[in-house]
Protein backbone atom coordinates (compact mmCIF):
# COMPACT_ATOMS: atom_id res chain seq x y z
CA UNK A 1 0.00 0.00 0.00
CA UNK A 2 1.13 3.09 -0.86
CA UNK A 3 0.64 6.68 0.04
CA UNK A 4 -1.87 9.24 -1.38
CA UNK A 5 1.28 11.78 -2.74
CA UNK A 6 3.15 8.43 -4.13
CA UNK A 7 0.28 7.28 -6.18
CA UNK A 8 -0.70 10.16 -7.78
CA UNK A 9 3.13 11.32 -8.44
CA UNK A 10 2.89 7.54 -10.51
CA UNK A 11 0.08 8.33 -12.63
CA UNK A 12 0.92 11.39 -13.43
CA UNK A 13 4.52 10.24 -14.60
CA UNK A 14 2.71 7.37 -16.93
CA UNK A 15 -0.19 10.09 -17.76
CA UNK A 16 0.43 12.02 -21.02
CA UNK A 17 -1.17 14.58 -23.19
CA UNK A 18 -3.02 13.28 -26.42
CA UNK A 19 -1.96 14.24 -29.84
CA UNK A 20 -3.61 17.16 -31.28
CA UNK A 21 -6.18 17.71 -33.67
CA UNK A 22 -7.89 20.48 -35.82
CA UNK A 23 -11.48 20.81 -34.92
CA UNK A 24 -13.90 23.67 -36.44
CA UNK A 25 -14.30 26.59 -33.72
CA UNK A 26 -17.79 25.85 -33.84
CA UNK A 27 -17.07 22.54 -31.87
CA UNK A 28 -14.14 23.65 -30.00
CA UNK A 29 -15.96 25.07 -26.94
CA UNK A 30 -14.62 23.73 -23.72
CA UNK A 31 -11.28 22.58 -26.02
CA UNK A 32 -7.79 23.10 -25.10
CA UNK A 33 -5.42 25.01 -27.45
CA UNK A 34 -2.41 22.75 -28.08
CA UNK A 35 -0.05 25.81 -29.15
CA UNK A 36 -0.20 30.00 -29.46
CA UNK A 37 -2.36 31.67 -31.43
CA UNK A 38 -1.86 34.96 -33.05
CA UNK A 39 -3.54 37.98 -34.49
CA UNK A 40 -3.58 37.33 -38.27
CA UNK A 41 -5.32 41.21 -38.72
CA UNK A 42 -5.56 44.13 -36.96
CA UNK A 43 -8.45 45.11 -34.61
CA UNK A 44 -10.30 47.29 -35.45
CA UNK A 45 -8.71 46.31 -38.85
CA UNK A 46 -9.42 49.98 -39.89
CA UNK A 47 -10.60 52.77 -38.28
CA UNK A 48 -14.64 52.78 -37.62
CA UNK A 49 -16.98 54.86 -36.60
CA UNK A 50 -18.09 54.21 -32.66
CA UNK A 51 -21.46 55.61 -33.30
CA UNK A 52 -23.90 56.99 -36.23
CA UNK A 53 -23.21 60.62 -37.08
CA UNK A 54 -21.49 62.96 -39.18
CA UNK A 55 -17.60 62.28 -39.48
CA UNK A 56 -15.69 65.59 -40.72
CA UNK A 57 -13.06 66.47 -43.44
CA UNK A 58 -10.69 68.97 -42.95
CA UNK A 59 -7.03 69.46 -42.42
CA UNK A 60 -7.55 71.65 -39.27
CA UNK A 61 -10.40 72.42 -37.38
CA UNK A 62 -9.59 76.30 -37.45
CA UNK A 63 -10.61 76.18 -41.09
CA UNK A 64 -13.93 75.40 -40.46
CA UNK A 65 -15.02 77.93 -37.61
CA UNK A 66 -18.95 77.97 -37.34
CA UNK A 67 -19.39 77.55 -41.13
CA UNK A 68 -22.26 75.59 -42.28
CA UNK A 69 -20.64 72.28 -44.23
CA UNK A 70 -22.37 70.38 -47.32
CA UNK A 71 -22.87 66.81 -46.28
CA UNK A 72 -21.49 65.40 -49.48
CA UNK A 73 -22.81 61.67 -49.12
CA UNK A 74 -23.12 58.58 -46.87
CA UNK A 75 -20.36 55.84 -46.04
CA UNK A 76 -22.09 52.35 -44.27
CA UNK A 77 -21.12 49.77 -42.36
CA UNK A 78 -19.93 47.19 -45.12
CA UNK A 79 -18.41 49.95 -47.56
CA UNK A 80 -15.42 49.91 -49.14
CA UNK A 81 -13.10 53.10 -47.59
CA UNK A 82 -13.30 56.04 -49.66
CA UNK A 83 -10.61 56.66 -52.23
CA UNK A 84 -11.55 60.53 -52.69
CA UNK A 85 -13.52 62.65 -50.06
CA UNK A 86 -13.91 66.58 -50.15
CA UNK A 87 -12.17 68.65 -48.04
CA UNK A 88 -14.12 70.85 -45.49
CA UNK A 89 -17.24 68.64 -46.11
CA UNK A 90 -19.26 66.24 -44.09
CA UNK A 91 -20.30 62.72 -44.59
CA UNK A 92 -23.40 60.80 -43.12
CA UNK A 93 -21.53 57.72 -41.24
CA UNK A 94 -23.19 54.68 -39.81
CA UNK A 95 -21.80 52.38 -36.86
CA UNK A 96 -18.82 49.94 -38.20
CA UNK A 97 -18.34 52.19 -41.23
CA UNK A 98 -14.79 53.17 -42.45
CA UNK A 99 -13.43 56.18 -41.30
CA UNK A 100 -12.01 58.20 -44.43
CA UNK A 101 -8.69 60.02 -44.34
CA UNK A 102 -8.87 63.68 -43.28
CA UNK A 103 -11.91 62.81 -40.48
CA UNK A 104 -11.60 64.84 -37.84
CA UNK A 105 -13.98 63.49 -35.41
CA UNK A 106 -17.49 62.18 -35.73
CA UNK A 107 -20.50 64.09 -34.64
CA UNK A 108 -23.00 61.97 -32.85
CA UNK A 109 -26.48 61.98 -34.57
CA UNK A 110 -28.29 63.19 -31.40
CA UNK A 111 -26.01 66.00 -30.96
CA UNK A 112 -25.40 67.47 -34.51
CA UNK A 113 -27.53 70.15 -35.65
CA UNK A 114 -28.59 68.83 -39.07
CA UNK A 115 -30.31 70.85 -41.98
CA UNK A 116 -31.21 68.64 -44.85
CA UNK A 117 -27.94 68.09 -46.69
CA UNK A 118 -25.56 70.35 -44.52
CA UNK A 119 -24.58 70.18 -40.97
CA UNK A 120 -23.17 73.30 -38.68
CA UNK A 121 -19.96 72.38 -37.15
CA UNK A 122 -19.88 73.11 -33.46
CA UNK A 123 -17.24 75.97 -32.19
CA UNK A 124 -16.13 73.39 -29.64
CA UNK A 125 -13.80 70.70 -30.76
CA UNK A 126 -14.80 68.50 -28.48
CA UNK A 127 -15.90 66.16 -31.41
CA UNK A 128 -12.11 66.05 -32.50
CA UNK A 129 -10.93 62.20 -32.52
CA UNK A 130 -14.06 61.49 -30.71
CA UNK A 131 -16.12 58.25 -32.06
CA UNK A 132 -13.45 56.90 -33.88
CA UNK A 133 -12.29 53.44 -33.12
CA UNK A 134 -8.41 53.71 -34.34
CA UNK A 135 -7.02 50.92 -36.30
CA UNK A 136 -5.34 47.86 -34.12
CA UNK A 137 -6.57 49.94 -31.03
CA UNK A 138 -7.61 46.68 -29.68
CA UNK A 139 -4.26 44.49 -30.90
CA UNK A 140 -1.99 44.28 -33.68
CA UNK A 141 -1.57 41.98 -36.34
CA UNK A 142 0.97 38.89 -35.48
CA UNK A 143 0.27 39.78 -31.69
CA UNK A 144 -0.06 36.67 -29.54
CA UNK A 145 -4.21 36.38 -28.56
CA UNK A 146 -4.24 33.60 -27.00
CA UNK A 147 -2.04 30.64 -24.81
CA UNK A 148 -1.04 27.37 -24.97
CA UNK A 149 -3.53 25.20 -22.46
CA UNK A 150 -5.71 28.08 -22.65
CA UNK A 151 -9.89 26.06 -22.32
CA UNK A 152 -11.94 28.10 -25.33
CA UNK A 153 -14.95 29.87 -23.71
CA UNK A 154 -17.26 31.67 -25.22
CA UNK A 155 -15.23 34.96 -25.90
CA UNK A 156 -12.24 33.29 -27.23
CA UNK A 157 -14.20 31.28 -29.46
CA UNK A 158 -16.13 34.63 -30.56
CA UNK A 159 -12.28 35.76 -31.00
CA UNK A 160 -11.06 33.57 -33.10
CA UNK A 161 -13.81 33.72 -35.46
CA UNK A 162 -13.23 37.53 -35.59
CA UNK A 163 -9.51 36.55 -36.96
CA UNK A 164 -10.58 34.91 -39.42
CA UNK A 165 -10.03 31.11 -37.71
CA UNK A 166 -12.40 28.61 -38.62
CA UNK A 167 -10.49 26.02 -37.57
CA UNK A 168 -7.88 25.83 -34.20
CA UNK A 169 -5.84 23.02 -33.15
CA UNK A 170 -6.42 21.53 -30.29
CA UNK A 171 -5.56 18.51 -27.63
CA UNK A 172 -7.62 15.29 -28.40
CA UNK A 173 -10.43 14.33 -25.86
CA UNK A 174 -9.51 11.23 -24.33
CA UNK A 175 -12.89 8.72 -25.19
CA UNK A 176 -13.66 7.75 -22.07
CA UNK A 177 -15.35 4.06 -21.30
CA UNK A 178 -16.88 2.51 -18.11
CA UNK A 179 -17.36 -1.18 -16.94
CA UNK A 180 -19.18 -1.51 -13.69
CA UNK A 181 -19.02 -5.05 -12.08
CA UNK A 182 -21.08 -7.30 -9.61
CA UNK A 183 -24.02 -9.78 -9.63
CA UNK A 184 -26.31 -7.82 -7.62
CA UNK A 185 -26.85 -4.76 -9.39
CA UNK A 186 -29.84 -4.21 -11.34
CA UNK A 187 -30.32 -0.98 -13.72
CA UNK A 188 -32.42 1.69 -12.54
CA UNK A 189 -36.11 1.16 -13.84
CA UNK A 190 -36.17 -2.49 -13.56
CA UNK A 191 -37.76 -4.56 -10.85
CA UNK A 192 -35.74 -5.00 -7.87
CA UNK A 193 -35.56 -8.32 -6.37
CA UNK A 194 -34.36 -9.63 -3.02
CA UNK A 195 -30.67 -9.51 -2.66
CA UNK A 196 -30.58 -7.09 -6.00
CA UNK A 197 -29.61 -3.25 -5.39
CA UNK A 198 -29.68 -0.78 -7.91
CA UNK A 199 -26.73 0.08 -10.26
CA UNK A 200 -25.82 3.53 -9.51
CA UNK A 201 -22.05 3.56 -10.42
CA UNK A 202 -22.12 4.69 -14.11
CA UNK A 203 -24.59 7.41 -13.70
CA UNK A 204 -22.61 9.08 -11.54
CA UNK A 205 -19.20 8.53 -13.57
CA UNK A 206 -21.60 9.96 -16.33
CA UNK A 207 -22.78 12.52 -14.52
CA UNK A 208 -19.51 13.95 -13.18
CA UNK A 209 -17.45 13.46 -16.72
CA UNK A 210 -20.15 15.81 -18.53
CA UNK A 211 -19.79 17.92 -15.32
CA UNK A 212 -16.56 18.75 -15.97
CA UNK A 213 -16.12 18.61 -20.06
CA UNK A 214 -15.78 14.72 -21.22
CA UNK A 215 -18.37 12.33 -22.37
CA UNK A 216 -18.80 8.65 -21.88
CA UNK A 217 -18.11 6.87 -24.80
CA UNK A 218 -19.53 3.21 -23.65
CA UNK A 219 -20.76 1.80 -20.34
CA UNK A 220 -21.21 -1.61 -19.75
CA UNK A 221 -21.85 -3.95 -17.06
CA UNK A 222 -21.03 -7.21 -16.28
CA UNK A 223 -21.42 -10.04 -13.90
CA UNK A 224 -19.12 -11.84 -11.56
CA UNK A 225 -17.82 -13.93 -14.65
CA UNK A 226 -13.63 -13.81 -15.02
CA UNK A 227 -13.93 -15.19 -19.16
CA UNK A 228 -16.74 -12.46 -19.81
CA UNK A 229 -15.06 -9.59 -17.49
CA UNK A 230 -12.06 -9.88 -19.55
CA UNK A 231 -13.97 -10.06 -22.87
CA UNK A 232 -15.90 -6.85 -22.02
CA UNK A 233 -12.28 -5.01 -20.82
CA UNK A 234 -11.13 -6.06 -24.16
CA UNK A 235 -13.08 -4.92 -25.85
CA UNK A 236 -13.50 -1.47 -24.37
CA UNK A 237 -9.82 -0.91 -24.14
CA UNK A 238 -9.62 -1.25 -28.35
CA UNK A 239 -12.37 1.57 -28.49
CA UNK A 240 -11.05 3.67 -25.12
CA UNK A 241 -8.17 5.90 -23.98
CA UNK A 242 -9.40 5.27 -20.81
CA UNK A 243 -11.63 1.95 -18.61
CA UNK A 244 -12.89 2.75 -15.58
CA UNK A 245 -13.99 0.04 -14.08
CA UNK A 246 -15.96 0.02 -10.74
CA UNK A 247 -16.25 -2.96 -8.11
CA UNK A 248 -15.13 -6.27 -8.08
CA UNK A 249 -11.31 -4.72 -6.99
CA UNK A 250 -10.90 -6.04 -3.24
CA UNK A 251 -9.78 -9.43 -2.17
CA UNK A 252 -12.93 -11.65 -2.48
CA UNK A 253 -13.51 -15.18 -4.08
CA UNK A 254 -15.84 -13.01 -6.74
CA UNK A 255 -13.52 -9.78 -7.19
CA UNK A 256 -11.94 -10.69 -10.63
CA UNK A 257 -10.88 -7.34 -12.36
CA UNK A 258 -7.63 -7.33 -10.93
CA UNK A 259 -6.72 -11.35 -12.22
CA UNK A 260 -8.45 -9.75 -15.64
CA UNK A 261 -6.64 -7.20 -15.93
CA UNK A 262 -3.23 -8.83 -15.42
CA UNK A 263 -4.73 -11.82 -17.98
CA UNK A 264 -4.63 -8.84 -20.53
CA UNK A 265 -1.40 -7.23 -19.80
CA UNK A 266 -2.03 -4.80 -18.10
CA UNK A 267 1.35 -3.07 -16.54
CA UNK A 268 0.17 -2.11 -12.72
CA UNK A 269 1.04 1.59 -11.83
CA UNK A 270 -0.29 1.58 -8.13
CA UNK A 271 -2.50 -0.88 -6.39
CA UNK A 272 -3.81 0.02 -2.70
CA UNK A 273 -3.54 3.64 -1.31
CA UNK A 274 -3.68 4.33 2.15
CA UNK A 275 -7.00 6.55 1.85
CA UNK A 276 -10.52 6.24 3.23
CA UNK A 277 -12.27 5.72 1.47
CA UNK A 278 -11.48 4.33 -1.09
CA UNK A 279 -8.32 2.09 -0.03
CA UNK A 280 -8.30 -0.73 -3.12
CA UNK A 281 -8.10 1.67 -6.09
CA UNK A 282 -6.13 -0.18 -8.88
CA UNK A 283 -4.36 2.08 -11.74
CA UNK A 284 -2.73 0.71 -14.86
CA UNK A 285 -1.51 1.07 -18.56
CA UNK A 286 -1.34 -0.69 -21.33
CA UNK A 287 0.19 0.88 -24.03
CA UNK A 288 -1.50 4.27 -24.23
CA UNK A 289 -4.55 3.13 -22.73
CA UNK A 290 -5.05 4.18 -19.14
CA UNK A 291 -7.20 1.49 -16.84
CA UNK A 292 -8.60 2.60 -13.33
CA UNK A 293 -10.22 0.07 -11.23
CA UNK A 294 -12.00 1.60 -8.46
CA UNK A 295 -14.05 0.29 -5.29
CA UNK A 296 -17.86 -0.39 -5.98
CA UNK A 297 -19.12 1.54 -3.08
CA UNK A 298 -20.54 4.82 -4.57
CA UNK A 299 -18.92 7.18 -2.18
CA UNK A 300 -15.47 5.65 -2.74
CA UNK A 301 -16.15 6.03 -6.60
CA UNK A 302 -16.73 9.77 -5.60
CA UNK A 303 -13.61 10.05 -3.93
CA UNK A 304 -11.36 8.20 -6.35
CA UNK A 305 -12.61 9.96 -9.22
CA UNK A 306 -11.73 13.06 -8.40
CA UNK A 307 -8.80 12.82 -6.84
CA UNK A 308 -7.08 10.18 -9.30
CA UNK A 309 -9.45 9.83 -12.49
CA UNK A 310 -10.31 13.32 -13.48
CA UNK A 311 -6.89 15.14 -13.01
CA UNK A 312 -5.39 12.31 -15.45
CA UNK A 313 -8.36 13.15 -18.00
CA UNK A 314 -7.73 16.64 -17.21
CA UNK A 315 -3.84 16.32 -18.23
CA UNK A 316 -4.30 14.03 -21.18
CA UNK A 317 -6.34 16.68 -22.83
CA UNK A 318 -4.16 19.72 -21.58
CA UNK A 319 -5.82 21.21 -18.86
CA UNK A 320 -4.27 22.71 -15.78
CA UNK A 321 -5.03 19.80 -13.18
CA UNK A 322 -5.68 22.17 -10.07
CA UNK A 323 -6.33 25.70 -11.12
CA UNK A 324 -9.41 26.81 -9.48
CA UNK A 325 -10.14 23.49 -7.95
CA UNK A 326 -8.20 23.65 -4.69
CA UNK A 327 -7.77 25.90 -1.85
CA UNK A 328 -6.33 26.17 1.66
CA UNK A 329 -9.44 27.09 4.06
CA UNK A 330 -10.12 27.49 7.67
CA UNK A 331 -11.94 24.21 9.29
CA UNK A 332 -15.33 25.25 11.46
CA UNK A 333 -14.85 22.72 13.94
CA UNK A 334 -12.26 20.32 15.32
CA UNK A 335 -11.45 16.77 13.76
CA UNK A 336 -10.01 13.76 14.84
CA UNK A 337 -8.61 11.42 12.14
CA UNK A 338 -9.22 7.70 13.37
CA UNK A 339 -6.82 4.96 12.45
CA UNK A 340 -3.90 5.41 10.36
CA UNK A 341 -5.61 6.15 6.56
CA UNK A 342 -5.19 9.63 5.27
CA UNK A 343 -9.24 10.72 4.95
CA UNK A 344 -10.94 12.73 2.37
CA UNK A 345 -13.77 13.81 4.36
CA UNK A 346 -17.33 15.18 2.43
CA UNK A 347 -17.53 18.93 3.45
CA UNK A 348 -19.68 21.85 2.61
CA UNK A 349 -18.14 25.47 2.45
CA UNK A 350 -19.93 28.15 4.50
CA UNK A 351 -18.78 31.69 5.07
CA UNK A 352 -14.96 30.72 3.88
CA UNK A 353 -14.82 27.79 6.48
CA UNK A 354 -15.16 23.84 6.00
CA UNK A 355 -17.96 22.33 7.79
CA UNK A 356 -17.25 18.66 7.45
CA UNK A 357 -20.43 16.51 7.27
CA UNK A 358 -21.42 14.24 10.12
CA UNK A 359 -21.47 11.11 7.53
CA UNK A 360 -19.12 9.82 6.52
CA UNK A 361 -19.59 6.38 5.33
CA UNK A 362 -17.87 5.03 2.20
CA UNK A 363 -21.48 3.41 0.96
CA UNK A 364 -23.80 6.79 1.88
CA UNK A 365 -24.39 8.89 -1.67
CA UNK A 366 -26.95 10.67 0.86
CA UNK A 367 -24.18 12.16 2.22
CA UNK A 368 -22.54 14.08 -0.91
CA UNK A 369 -25.48 15.21 -1.52
CA UNK A 370 -25.48 18.28 0.32
CA UNK A 371 -21.25 18.51 -0.26
CA UNK A 372 -19.63 20.68 -2.31
CA UNK A 373 -16.08 19.83 -1.13
CA UNK A 374 -13.78 17.07 -0.02
CA UNK A 375 -11.37 18.05 2.63
CA UNK A 376 -7.70 15.76 2.70
CA UNK A 377 -6.72 15.60 6.38
CA UNK A 378 -3.36 13.39 6.55
CA UNK A 379 -3.27 10.88 9.35
CA UNK A 380 -2.21 12.28 12.69
CA UNK A 381 -2.01 11.65 16.42
CA UNK A 382 -3.85 15.24 17.19
CA UNK A 383 -6.95 16.41 16.57
CA UNK A 384 -7.52 19.14 13.60
CA UNK A 385 -8.02 22.13 15.14
CA UNK A 386 -11.04 24.58 14.29
CA UNK A 387 -9.80 27.63 12.49
CA UNK A 388 -6.73 25.35 11.39
CA UNK A 389 -6.12 25.54 7.31
CA UNK A 390 -6.75 22.55 6.01
CA UNK A 391 -6.89 21.36 2.30
CA UNK A 392 -9.82 21.49 0.36
CA UNK A 393 -10.66 20.07 -2.89
CA UNK A 394 -13.87 22.07 -4.73
CA UNK A 395 -15.91 19.17 -6.40
CA UNK A 396 -19.05 21.08 -7.42
CA UNK A 397 -21.44 24.17 -7.17
CA UNK A 398 -24.12 23.84 -5.01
Amino acid sequence: MISVQEAKERLFKAVKELPAENVLIAEASGRVLCKDIFAKIDMPPFSQSAVDGFVIIADDHSELGKSVIHVEGEIKAGDAPLRHVKKNSAYRIYTGAPIPRGALGVIMQEKAEHFENDIKVPNSQDYLNLNIRKQASHFSKKERLLLKGTKLNVAAIGLLASQGYNKVKVFKQPVVSILVTGNELVSPGKKLNPGKIYQSNSFTINAALCDNGFKTFKSLTVGDNLVITQKKIQLLLNQSDVLIITGGISVGKYDLVQKALNNLGVQELFYKVNQKPGKPIFAGKRNSKIIFALPGNPAAVIVCFYQFVLPALMKMAGLDQTKNRVSMLPLKQPFLVKGDRDVFVRSSINNGEVVINSSQDSDNLFSFADSSALVYLPARSSAYRAGELVETHFLWEN
